[in-house]
């Protein structure tokens, strides 16, 4: 990127062909340097933007953060493979633990749902070995686990887990976009918030528009 060169991991990504047509393929890219980023991030994906709807992504990122909820980059860049031009493609970053400073949020756990580990919980922690390194994350870690604890034996109300004012603002946003897709069990990615003791919900994979063009 910009005459520089990178270690990564890339692997290809999509659970549909339209991610996989002609030379448009869709990577999730990973630097294996924790400490290098390309436009502030270091996990992030390229699609073709048709694969989002093409500026609806964009558009529904630009609406979260103008309403102080918590977004992800999301932007367009031109894409050469071996110096080929393959053309206009999305990048979209990963959630990871920098989305909390960026997003103006106190340090916090960054987690989702998508189903049952191997040792019998049902959530999934992003960057767990970081999370495990550094202290602060550590003891976050363990308020999360009490505070998740309380509201999954119904010990506390949604309104005690949930900041309701943000969810609620995010559901009105996903809904005027048409972007249930990003509510689906694996895409569902939530961000805890240690002041708060509260759950934030993360705009991701919305493909937002979708429903709206079956309207």
């Amino acid at each position: 990127y910009k005459n520089r060169e990178y270690e990564t991991k890339i692997n290809l990504k999509g659970r549909f062909m339209d991610h996989l047509e002609g030379k448009r393929l869709s990577f999730r890219i990973k630097l294996l340097n924790d400490n290098e980023y390309i436009l502030g991030m270091n996990r992030f994906s390229i699609h073709n933007p048709a694969t989002r709807n093409f500026m609806n992504e964009w558009l529904y990122h630009r609406m979260l953060t103008h309403l102080g909820l918590i977004a992800l980059y999301y932007d367009f860049v031109d894409l050469y493979i071996n110096g080929e031009y393959i053309g206009i493609y999305a990048v979209e970053e990963f959630p990871n633990l920098n989305v909390a400073e960026k997003n103006q949020r106190r340090d916090g756990l960054i987690f989702s749902n998508p189903h049952s580990n191997s040792d019998g919980t049902l959530l999934k922690v992003y960057q767990r070995n970081k999370v495990n390194k550094k202290p602060f994350l550590s003891k976050t870690l363990n308020l999360f686990n009490s505070v998740y604890t309380q509201y999954k034996n119904g010990n506390i109300k949604n309104e005690s887990y949930f900041d309701y004012d943000k969810v609620a603002k995010y559901a009105a946003i996903t809904e005027l976009f048409g972007g249930a897709h990003g509510n689906l069990k694996g895409n569902f990615i939530n961000y805890f918030n240690p002041l708060t003791s509260k759950t934030e919900v993360i705009g991701y994979d919305s493909n937002s528009g979708d429903l709206l063009s079956k309207v």
